[in-house]
């Protein structure tokens, strides 16, 4: 089986707006993971640097769902995490996807995706 990343959902608000100070938690936004000072710690998805305003195509290789983001913050942390429960249940977190955006590809009661991104993809 293919190994892929994992995404979840946060909320963000006015007053709390992310790094790039644009972040809503009803727009299709993210938080790309900064992977300076980790090498190594790519999971295979995704080794290039995004900035503010940069899209992001993410996919949910278990339903197959789409939506394409926004860089408005910047996450999560190091590498880690435990597998989704889902059909791919690899073990790295790469996205953070805000509410409006997950629940564009999986209910928000699933807590983790396993996807695939594309940065510029959309």
């Amino acid at each position: 089986m293919a190994k892929f990343c994992q995404a979840s959902w946060f909320d963000c608000s006015a007053a709390s707006p992310g790094a790039c100070g644009t972040c809503r938690s009803s727009r299709h936004q993210c938080a790309q993971q900064n992977l300076a000072g980790f090498p190594g710690c790519y999971c295979g998805c995704q080794t290039v640097t995004t900035h503010c305003g940069q899209h992001v195509w993410v996919k949910d290789v278990c339903s197959g769902h789409t939506v394409c983001t926004t860089v408005a913050d910047h996450g999560p942390g190091a590498c880690g995490g435990s597998p989704a429960p889902d059909c791919a249940g690899y073990r790295t977190r790469l996205i953070d996807l805000t509410r409006a955006a997950f629940s564009a590809i999986a209910p928000l009661d699933q807590g983790l995706a396993s996807v695939e991104t594309i940065v510029n993809g959309c």
